[in-house]
């Protein structure tokens, strides 16, 4: 699969290491705590580059500290990246020239920090802020062209309303799910372009927007969301697609399914997803779909079960077969199934 859309499999597990003959004994818990963790490994579409953190705990400040590094795969070396200020939501850009993550900026002495979207050449130099979006970013995504993003940002209380909020006046209404309630906002596109950082909405309905992802055309998004602020529930959100240009989005979906990890095929002409199951929120995992835009059918792939999965799914180049990893030992195994025509519809 040599698909620009696709990052290579990197699974990277860090054990205590000890000396052939030193003597056994049982991990203590401060084995553990002096274990590295790699997190945010992210490559770029050629493969050549590869960008990740380390974890690990700092004894004398009795804090975790983490620590960013780009290795190049050509002559095998690698370089602390990023500096001290870090980030997270690492993104190659399409064209691999860049890399783009969000790191928390406090504009102002009496303001919030907020996650803005910040961008650096991948030949090192000074990580520039692109956006200065009120209340922040909260996800984004390259567009194909690496001329600009996608991103998802909360919609702001006026400047009175958000003085009140800051005094107190912060109590809401909801119908209490039994994990509890966080305070929600409705969230909404915007794109960014590279050249300004300049900011245009895409989009104003009352939804809250989680998962997206644009189409390799750049024409379309696809994403989940759903209508009610005031509920916790996984299942009230649904499979949108979302033209870009138009007013509107096109709800796909309609159950008690919480649809997730919805992806386009690299010829724009698919969609695949993951849900329990077509109609009802089971206690599961879940299954791989694979939804036509045009026509709205859509069908369970064959051959899989419903274990959790270690990685994000990945399109081949060809657009036709949809893989996954899940953990076996000693190695991963590669779930792929040939995609043929729609079986079902709804």
């Amino acid at each position: 699969m040599n698909n620009p859309r696709i990052f290579p499999l990197a699974i990277l597990t860090l054990f205590p290491l000890s000396a052939a003959n030193a003597e056994q004994r049982p991990m203590s818990i401060d084995d553990g705590l002096r274990m590295v963790q790699l997190e945010d490994v992210t490559m770029s579409p050629d493969g050549s580059l590869a960008l990740y953190g380390t974890r690990s705990l700092d004894w004398s400040d009795n804090d975790y500290v983490t620590r960013h590094y780009l290795f190049r795969a050509s002559d095998g070396s690698t370089v602390r990246y990023i500096g001290e200020a870090g980030g997270e939501s690492f993104a190659f850009s399409p064209d691999g020239g860049k890399i783009a993550f969000l790191r928390a900026y406090e504009a102002g002495e009496d303001e919030e920090e907020e996650s803005q979207i910040f961008v650096m050449s991948v030949g090192g130099g000074e990580a520039l802020k692109l956006t200065s979006h009120r209340g922040g970013v909260s996800r984004f995504q390259w567009l194909p062209d690496s001329d600009g993003f996608i991103f998802v940002a909360s919609e702001q209380l006026s400047e009175e309303d958000e003085a009140e909020r800051k005094k107190g006046d912060d109590a809401f209404f909801v119908d209490e799910a039994p994990n509890g309630k966080h305070a929600a906002r409705y969230t909404n596109f915007w794109r960014a372009n590279l050249d300004d950082g300049e900011a245009h909405r895409l989009s104003n309905w009352e939804l809250v927007i989680g998962e997206f992802d644009v189409s390799p055309d750049g024409g379309r998004i696809v994403f989940t969301a759903r209508p009610d602020l005031r509920t916790n529930y996984p299942g009230q959100a649904e499979l949108y697609l979302f033209a870009i240009g138009d007013e509107e989005a096109d709800q796909i979906t309609d159950n008690e399914a919480p649809e997730s990890s919805a992806m386009w095929s690299p010829d724009s002409k698919l969609i695949a997803y993951r849900a329990p199951n077509d109609r009802t929120h089971e206690l599961r995992a879940g299954y791989f779909w694979i939804l036509d835009p045009a026509s709205r059918e859509m069908r369970r792939l064959d051959g899989q079960n419903t274990g959790e999965m270690s990685t994000q799914p990945v399109w081949s180049s060809d657009s036709r077969s949809y893989c996954t990893a899940r953990f076996t030992v000693p190695t991963p195994t590669c779930i792929a199934s040939t995609l043929g025509p729609a079986r079902q519809k709804r």
